[in-house]
């Protein structure tokens, strides 16, 4: 089994491997991405994770403040311009009482 890398509880997401109290930077992320999506034969961007995951959390109808805030928004403007076409419809809503 492999060893953890940095610590779940605390700390950065993407550590540097030398030392683990630094964030990986974002040249250093990139490189390793590019590497990693080109043994795979992926085409993915580590932006799609995150728009994945917001758009999840909209779909099941998590609270949009709180959304925006675990995003690092200041406001929801940005999730309702961006992610407004996965907002549960109210015609769906309506439709579903008959």
């Amino acid at each position: 089994m492999a060893k953890q890398q940095g610590n779940p509880k605390r700390g950065w997401v993407f550590p540097q491997i030398r030392d683990e109290s630094k964030p990986l930077s974002e040249k250093g992320y990139k490189k390793s991405w590019a590497k990693i999506t080109e043994y795979a034969g992926l085409k993915l961007h580590m932006y799609s994770f995150r728009h994945n995951f917001i758009s999840k959390l909209i779909r099941e109808g998590m609270n949009i403040k709180l959304v925006a805030t675990m995003s690092g928004h200041k406001t929801t403007e940005m999730i309702e311009l961006h992610y407004a076409h996965h907002f549960p419809s109210d015609v769906e809503e309506a439709m579903s009482v008959f």
